[in-house]
Protein backbone atom coordinates (compact mmCIF):
# COMPACT_ATOMS: atom_id res chain seq x y z
CA UNK A 1 0.00 0.00 0.00
CA UNK A 2 0.90 3.78 -0.36
CA UNK A 3 1.50 3.87 3.21
CA UNK A 4 3.38 1.14 4.15
CA UNK A 5 5.82 2.04 1.13
CA UNK A 6 5.88 5.52 2.78
CA UNK A 7 6.71 3.87 5.89
CA UNK A 8 9.52 2.23 4.76
CA UNK A 9 11.06 5.19 3.04
CA UNK A 10 10.85 7.25 6.00
CA UNK A 11 12.79 4.25 8.07
CA UNK A 12 15.34 4.06 5.08
CA UNK A 13 16.02 7.76 5.28
CA UNK A 14 16.76 7.63 8.85
CA UNK A 15 19.22 4.93 8.36
CA UNK A 16 20.38 6.39 5.63
CA UNK A 17 21.34 9.91 7.02
CA UNK A 18 23.10 7.89 9.80
CA UNK A 19 25.16 5.92 7.21
CA UNK A 20 26.42 9.33 4.97
CA UNK A 21 27.63 10.62 8.65
CA UNK A 22 29.65 7.44 9.11
CA UNK A 23 30.05 6.88 5.51
CA UNK A 24 29.08 3.16 6.04
CA UNK A 25 28.24 3.60 1.84
CA UNK A 26 29.86 0.71 -0.09
CA UNK A 27 30.93 1.03 -4.07
CA UNK A 28 30.98 -1.37 -6.44
CA UNK A 29 32.54 -1.76 -9.45
CA UNK A 30 31.61 -2.93 -12.67
CA UNK A 31 34.28 -3.41 -15.50
CA UNK A 32 34.44 -2.19 -19.01
CA UNK A 33 36.08 -4.00 -22.21
CA UNK A 34 36.81 -2.36 -25.86
CA UNK A 35 35.47 -4.45 -28.50
CA UNK A 36 38.01 -4.47 -30.72
CA UNK A 37 40.92 -5.27 -28.86
CA UNK A 38 39.35 -7.53 -26.25
CA UNK A 39 40.88 -4.83 -23.57
CA UNK A 40 40.01 -3.65 -20.14
CA UNK A 41 39.59 -0.20 -19.94
CA UNK A 42 37.74 0.66 -16.99
CA UNK A 43 35.34 0.69 -14.39
CA UNK A 44 31.90 2.47 -13.53
CA UNK A 45 31.44 3.08 -9.97
CA UNK A 46 27.94 2.14 -8.81
CA UNK A 47 26.43 2.79 -4.93
CA UNK A 48 25.47 -0.37 -2.63
CA UNK A 49 23.81 0.12 0.91
CA UNK A 50 22.86 -2.72 2.80
CA UNK A 51 21.28 -1.42 6.03
CA UNK A 52 21.18 -4.05 8.61
CA UNK A 53 22.55 -6.95 5.47
CA UNK A 54 19.37 -6.09 3.87
CA UNK A 55 20.19 -4.47 0.14
CA UNK A 56 18.28 -1.50 -0.89
CA UNK A 57 18.15 -1.37 -5.21
CA UNK A 58 19.33 1.54 -6.26
CA UNK A 59 17.04 3.54 -8.37
CA UNK A 60 15.47 4.06 -4.50
CA UNK A 61 18.09 4.52 -2.53
CA UNK A 62 18.98 7.60 -5.22
CA UNK A 63 15.76 8.25 -5.10
CA UNK A 64 15.24 8.90 -1.33
CA UNK A 65 19.19 10.44 -1.21
CA UNK A 66 17.46 12.98 -4.15
CA UNK A 67 13.92 13.93 -2.14
CA UNK A 68 15.85 14.54 1.07
CA UNK A 69 18.81 16.42 -0.27
CA UNK A 70 21.39 13.86 0.31
CA UNK A 71 22.41 13.29 -2.67
CA UNK A 72 25.38 15.66 -3.32
CA UNK A 73 26.93 13.72 0.44
CA UNK A 74 25.43 10.16 -1.05
CA UNK A 75 27.40 10.80 -4.48
CA UNK A 76 30.84 12.71 -2.73
CA UNK A 77 31.38 9.50 -0.88
CA UNK A 78 30.53 7.02 -3.97
CA UNK A 79 33.19 9.26 -5.60
CA UNK A 80 35.94 9.39 -2.90
CA UNK A 81 35.82 5.35 -2.12
CA UNK A 82 36.36 4.72 -5.99
CA UNK A 83 38.98 7.54 -6.41
CA UNK A 84 41.09 5.92 -3.12
CA UNK A 85 40.54 2.20 -5.27
CA UNK A 86 41.48 3.71 -8.13
CA UNK A 87 44.70 4.95 -6.64
CA UNK A 88 45.36 1.67 -4.76
CA UNK A 89 45.11 -0.45 -8.07
CA UNK A 90 47.86 1.84 -9.29
CA UNK A 91 49.99 1.88 -6.98
CA UNK A 92 50.23 -1.83 -7.13
CA UNK A 93 51.20 -1.91 -10.31
CA UNK A 94 47.95 -2.54 -12.00
CA UNK A 95 46.04 -0.65 -14.69
CA UNK A 96 42.93 0.16 -13.87
CA UNK A 97 41.82 2.35 -16.68
CA UNK A 98 39.20 5.35 -16.35
CA UNK A 99 36.31 5.14 -13.70
CA UNK A 100 32.87 6.48 -14.63
CA UNK A 101 30.77 8.07 -12.05
CA UNK A 102 26.57 9.10 -12.59
CA UNK A 103 26.26 12.65 -12.02
CA UNK A 104 22.67 13.56 -11.35
CA UNK A 105 21.22 17.29 -11.77
CA UNK A 106 21.72 18.58 -7.78
CA UNK A 107 25.27 17.69 -8.35
CA UNK A 108 25.64 19.63 -11.46
CA UNK A 109 24.13 22.45 -9.52
CA UNK A 110 26.72 23.20 -7.56
CA UNK A 111 28.75 26.15 -8.94
CA UNK A 112 32.00 24.50 -7.90
CA UNK A 113 30.92 21.15 -8.90
CA UNK A 114 34.37 21.02 -11.67
CA UNK A 115 36.88 22.54 -9.06
CA UNK A 116 35.30 20.12 -5.94
CA UNK A 117 36.23 17.42 -8.53
CA UNK A 118 39.70 18.44 -9.62
CA UNK A 119 40.29 18.83 -5.79
CA UNK A 120 38.94 14.85 -4.53
CA UNK A 121 41.42 13.52 -7.52
CA UNK A 122 44.25 15.97 -6.61
CA UNK A 123 44.28 14.20 -3.22
CA UNK A 124 44.19 10.78 -4.79
CA UNK A 125 46.92 11.56 -6.90
CA UNK A 126 44.88 11.26 -9.97
CA UNK A 127 43.83 13.28 -13.32
CA UNK A 128 40.49 14.45 -15.02
CA UNK A 129 41.31 12.32 -17.94
CA UNK A 130 41.04 9.32 -16.06
CA UNK A 131 37.23 10.03 -15.35
CA UNK A 132 34.22 10.02 -16.84
CA UNK A 133 31.30 11.85 -16.39
CA UNK A 134 27.91 10.15 -16.77
CA UNK A 135 24.54 12.00 -17.14
CA UNK A 136 21.42 10.59 -18.09
CA UNK A 137 18.86 11.81 -20.58
CA UNK A 138 17.07 13.63 -17.61
CA UNK A 139 20.17 16.03 -16.70
CA UNK A 140 19.66 17.05 -20.43
CA UNK A 141 16.10 17.46 -20.70
CA UNK A 142 15.97 19.61 -16.81
CA UNK A 143 14.78 23.31 -16.99
CA UNK A 144 18.59 24.54 -15.72
CA UNK A 145 19.65 22.35 -19.32
CA UNK A 146 21.65 24.92 -20.79
CA UNK A 147 23.36 25.72 -17.26
CA UNK A 148 24.53 22.16 -17.10
CA UNK A 149 26.00 22.44 -20.68
CA UNK A 150 28.04 24.60 -19.52
CA UNK A 151 29.26 22.99 -16.70
CA UNK A 152 29.97 19.87 -18.95
CA UNK A 153 31.89 22.03 -21.17
CA UNK A 154 33.86 23.10 -18.48
CA UNK A 155 34.31 19.85 -17.16
CA UNK A 156 35.33 18.59 -20.82
CA UNK A 157 38.15 21.05 -20.86
CA UNK A 158 39.55 20.42 -17.87
CA UNK A 159 40.35 16.62 -19.44
CA UNK A 160 36.65 14.58 -18.00
CA UNK A 161 35.48 12.41 -20.57
CA UNK A 162 31.45 12.98 -20.68
CA UNK A 163 28.41 10.06 -21.29
CA UNK A 164 25.10 10.37 -22.01
CA UNK A 165 24.03 7.13 -20.11
CA UNK A 166 20.32 5.51 -20.69
CA UNK A 167 20.47 6.81 -24.74
CA UNK A 168 17.26 5.99 -26.15
CA UNK A 169 14.92 5.83 -22.93
CA UNK A 170 14.06 9.30 -22.89
CA UNK A 171 12.74 12.06 -25.21
CA UNK A 172 16.64 13.48 -25.78
CA UNK A 173 16.61 14.52 -29.50
CA UNK A 174 19.54 15.12 -32.11
CA UNK A 175 19.05 18.65 -30.84
CA UNK A 176 20.55 17.82 -27.14
CA UNK A 177 23.42 16.14 -28.57
CA UNK A 178 24.61 18.59 -30.69
CA UNK A 179 24.28 21.21 -27.17
CA UNK A 180 25.91 19.05 -24.89
CA UNK A 181 29.67 18.00 -24.85
CA UNK A 182 29.57 13.69 -25.52
CA UNK A 183 32.55 11.95 -25.95
CA UNK A 184 30.39 8.48 -25.15
CA UNK A 185 26.69 7.00 -25.83
CA UNK A 186 26.12 4.20 -23.66
CA UNK A 187 23.11 2.32 -25.15
CA UNK A 188 20.23 1.22 -22.69
CA UNK A 189 20.24 -2.37 -21.28
CA UNK A 190 16.70 -2.66 -22.52
CA UNK A 191 17.58 -2.84 -26.33
CA UNK A 192 20.61 -4.79 -25.74
CA UNK A 193 18.34 -7.29 -23.69
CA UNK A 194 16.22 -7.93 -26.97
CA UNK A 195 19.04 -7.60 -29.53
CA UNK A 196 18.39 -11.00 -30.91
CA UNK A 197 14.63 -11.21 -30.51
CA UNK A 198 12.92 -8.45 -31.03
CA UNK A 199 13.74 -6.66 -34.57
CA UNK A 200 13.30 -3.63 -33.35
CA UNK A 201 15.60 -3.23 -30.95
CA UNK A 202 18.61 -4.54 -33.22
CA UNK A 203 17.74 -1.96 -35.63
CA UNK A 204 17.80 1.29 -32.45
CA UNK A 205 21.08 -0.01 -31.89
CA UNK A 206 22.22 -0.51 -35.36
CA UNK A 207 20.98 3.03 -35.59
CA UNK A 208 22.27 5.05 -32.40
CA UNK A 209 25.93 2.48 -33.14
CA UNK A 210 25.86 4.31 -37.01
CA UNK A 211 23.64 8.32 -35.58
CA UNK A 212 27.04 8.21 -32.49
CA UNK A 213 30.07 7.43 -35.00
CA UNK A 214 28.71 9.80 -37.41
CA UNK A 215 28.82 12.61 -34.61
CA UNK A 216 32.80 11.41 -33.51
CA UNK A 217 31.54 10.03 -30.34
CA UNK A 218 31.87 6.30 -29.08
CA UNK A 219 29.27 3.80 -28.05
CA UNK A 220 28.83 1.68 -24.93
CA UNK A 221 26.54 -1.29 -25.02
CA UNK A 222 25.47 -2.23 -20.87
CA UNK A 223 24.09 -5.28 -19.69
CA UNK A 224 25.64 -7.31 -22.06
CA UNK A 225 24.80 -10.68 -21.17
CA UNK A 226 25.80 -13.38 -23.85
CA UNK A 227 28.39 -14.25 -26.45
CA UNK A 228 25.46 -13.83 -29.55
CA UNK A 229 25.09 -10.28 -27.95
CA UNK A 230 28.61 -9.44 -28.45
CA UNK A 231 28.75 -11.26 -31.39
CA UNK A 232 26.15 -8.81 -32.86
CA UNK A 233 27.43 -6.17 -31.31
CA UNK A 234 30.83 -6.77 -32.44
CA UNK A 235 29.72 -7.02 -36.34
CA UNK A 236 27.47 -3.50 -35.58
CA UNK A 237 30.81 -1.68 -34.67
CA UNK A 238 29.74 -1.11 -31.18
CA UNK A 239 33.02 0.02 -29.37
CA UNK A 240 32.81 -0.83 -25.36
CA UNK A 241 30.38 -3.09 -23.45
CA UNK A 242 30.13 -3.97 -19.99
CA UNK A 243 28.11 -6.21 -18.61
CA UNK A 244 27.15 -9.72 -16.49
CA UNK A 245 29.28 -11.57 -19.47
CA UNK A 246 32.40 -9.73 -18.64
CA UNK A 247 31.81 -9.67 -15.19
CA UNK A 248 29.18 -8.42 -12.18
CA UNK A 249 29.78 -5.32 -9.96
CA UNK A 250 33.02 -6.11 -7.54
CA UNK A 251 34.20 -5.18 -4.54
CA UNK A 252 37.36 -3.03 -4.33
CA UNK A 253 39.06 -6.26 -3.22
CA UNK A 254 37.82 -8.21 -5.86
CA UNK A 255 38.55 -5.88 -8.54
CA UNK A 256 41.97 -5.92 -7.16
CA UNK A 257 41.65 -9.68 -8.15
CA UNK A 258 40.07 -9.34 -11.26
CA UNK A 259 43.17 -6.75 -12.69
CA UNK A 260 45.44 -9.26 -11.07
CA UNK A 261 44.29 -11.58 -13.35
CA UNK A 262 44.10 -9.44 -16.47
CA UNK A 263 47.22 -7.97 -15.92
CA UNK A 264 49.37 -11.57 -15.47
CA UNK A 265 47.67 -13.26 -18.09
CA UNK A 266 47.61 -10.71 -20.75
CA UNK A 267 44.12 -11.93 -21.37
CA UNK A 268 41.83 -8.40 -21.40
CA UNK A 269 38.73 -10.56 -21.48
CA UNK A 270 37.19 -14.05 -20.29
CA UNK A 271 37.41 -16.77 -22.49
CA UNK A 272 33.75 -16.78 -23.71
CA UNK A 273 34.33 -13.28 -24.86
CA UNK A 274 37.69 -14.00 -26.49
CA UNK A 275 35.93 -17.36 -28.35
CA UNK A 276 33.47 -14.59 -29.78
CA UNK A 277 36.03 -11.72 -31.30
CA UNK A 278 37.51 -14.98 -33.47
CA UNK A 279 34.22 -14.59 -35.26
CA UNK A 280 34.68 -11.42 -36.37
Amino acid sequence: SVGHRRQRRMRLLEKLKDAIQSRQIDVALQPKCDLSSGRHTGFEALVRWRPGGVAVPPPELISIAEEAGLICELSEIIITRALSAMAGFKHAGLEPGTMAFNIVAAQLQQPDFVERFITLLDVHGLAPCEIEIEVTENVILDRSAGNFASILRKSREAGFSIALDDFGTGYASLVHLKQFPMDFLKIDRSFIAGILTAKDDAIIVRTIISLAHNLGLRVIAEGVETTDQVKLLSNLGCDLVQGFLLARPMSEQQAHKYLKTIHKTGSYLRHQMQDCLKYR
